[in-house]
């Protein structure tokens, strides 16, 4: 979403394009893609969607994207959050404590996760 959440799109078939990645709108008639339109394209070619480091409050499009089952998921945890976005310190480590909260009231199936966004060159 432009400048609010981060979403990631997974198990897509090769015939996906992303349009306007992290800049979709929050309303028809925008500059850059409407988020329901990307998120039903996700759908119709074959993947899912979660929510990656929910710092921003629980809005619209996460709502609807789960009560479609679209969005499946929300990030806990990743191995680069630190202090001062969302996040709570606990058991020596930063993570997201709304993401429970977040992910029952908007669907009661979209699953916590506790991911990494991190990547590193020369992986496996």
């Amino acid at each position: 979403m432009n400048k609010n959440e981060h979403y990631v799109v997974i198990g897509v078939d090769s015939e996906y394009v992303p349009v306007d990645s992290h800049r979709w709108a929050d309303t028809k008639g925008q500059d850059t893609a409407f988020y329901q339109d990307q998120m039903e394209n996700v759908a119709r070619q074959g993947g899912l969607i979660t929510w990656a480091h929910p710092h921003v409050e629980l809005r619209e499009p996460t709502i609807w994207g789960t009560r479609q089952g679209i969005l499946v998921g929300v990030e806990l945890k990743n191995d680069v959050v630190g202090k001062g976005w969302n996040t709570i310190e606990s058991h020596g480590t930063n993570w997201y404590p709304n993401a429970f909260e977040w992910g029952t009231h908007s669907s009661p199936n979209a699953a916590p996760l506790a991911c990494s966004t991190r990547s590193e060159r020369g992986g496996p």
